[in-house]
């Protein structure tokens, strides 16, 4: 392998991933795709089983976050 590449979908920020990488390969690493996830998983009906969200896609989150970049 001569180099890695990631694709993050973390939000606004990279957090520590950047740092990290430094301390983990001495290989290049390239961002392929970034941005924020259309899925949540904290939104959606409640599941009457478990009582928890089921889950779904969250465009205004993710609206939020492309327009701030």
């Amino acid at each position: 392998i001569d180099l890695y590449g990631i694709n993050v979908y973390s939000g606004i920020t990279f957090g520590d991933r950047l740092t990290r990488w430094i301390g983990t390969s001495s290989k290049p690493l390239y961002l392929a795709e970034f941005g924020a996830d259309a899925y949540n998983i904290n939104i959606g009906p409640i599941d009457p089983t478990t009582g928890k969200p089921t889950g779904g896609e969250d465009d205004a989150t993710q609206d939020l976050v492309i327009d701030s970049l």
